[in-house]
């Protein structure tokens, strides 16, 4: 599975969403994400908790350690599929058909808060 900033963002900053992506997260035995989402997502983390870019990038490295989460190489063919994605789940697109609606659905609606913990790590 591929793992995109939104998702790790919305984990490490504890979105409602966060526990149902982590859940979704350690259930899956080899996640991927890549070079150009760590750097979003730490950028995203910048903003969100007013954060040094040193420590947004501790902070997102130690995340993907802890959750095996390992940096792909995005090659034509992964870029392509990406639009696609987008295209169909992107931002200001229809909610429902989000991944993040999805994943709601599947845990019966109930938005989840407080802290998220990923393979004994709290975030």
């Amino acid at each position: 599975m591929f793992v995109d900033a939104s998702a790790i963002v919305a984990i490490l900053t504890r979105e409602p969403e966060a526990d149902a992506l982590a859940d979704v997260l350690e259930g899956d035995p080899s996640p991927i994400t890549s070079a150009i989402a760590i750097f979003e997502t730490a950028l995203e983390i910048c903003r969100k908790r007013h954060a040094s870019v040193e420590e947004a990038e501790q902070d997102v490295g130690e995340f993907l350690e802890l959750a095996r989460v390992r940096t792909a190489p995005i090659t034509d063919k992964e870029a392509h599929s990406a639009l696609a994605a987008f295209s169909r789940y992107g931002k200001g697109r229809d909610i429902r058909r989000s991944s993040t609606w999805q994943l709601l659905r599947v845990c019966d609606g109930e938005e989840c808060s407080g802290d998220v913990t990923v393979q004994g790590r709290t975030f």
